[in-house]
């Protein structure tokens, strides 16, 4: 919530969520965060982001991210350093392109660099890969030019 985005809330969320996953895992589940790009945000007078404290607050045995490739590069954040930092944390990412206005569009019609993402993801543990577009003009049509050009690269 918008209230918890102070390094004290940032740090009361890790605990919840620590608490939380370790419930969900007793029950063989897993709690998972994804992320938007307000978490990217520096928070208090260290300047240190939301989601950093979240990556060092929360115990990787309860809770796994899920990394959204759009919001992090739409936060000025490249996506391999946070993969190659915290190999093994990730285990699914976001699939979605943007555009050089910063409007989100088809995976290979935006000027991301998926090569380099996916590449990087695997390597640092990255298991399953959903693509993924908020409002699409023609939801198939879409998900058809996303999947063409992944399937086009070589990873």
């Amino acid at each position: 919530p918008a209230n918890e985005r102070t390094e004290d809330g940032y740090r009361r969320v890790a605990e919840l969520f620590n608490r939380a996953g370790e419930q969900a895992s007793a029950l063989g589940l897993r709690l998972g965060f994804h992320n938007h790009d307000a978490e990217f945000r520096p928070v208090g007078a260290s300047g240190v982001r939301g989601y950093d404290i979240l990556l060092a607050e929360t115990d990787p045995r309860y809770v796994v991210m899920q990394l959204d490739l759009y919001w992090i590069a739409r936060a000025g954040e490249d996506p391999v350093r946070y993969f190659s930092a915290h190999s093994g944390r990730y285990v699914s990412v976001h699939v979605k392109d943007m555009d050089a206005s910063g409007r989100m569009t088809e995976v290979g019609s935006g000027v991301l660099s998926f090569q380099r993402y996916l590449a990087a993801g695997r390597l640092a543990g990255v298991r399953h890969f959903f693509v993924e577009h908020d409002n699409p003009a023609d939801p198939f049509s879409s998900v058809e030019t996303s999947y063409r050009y992944l399937s086009s690269l070589e990873l």
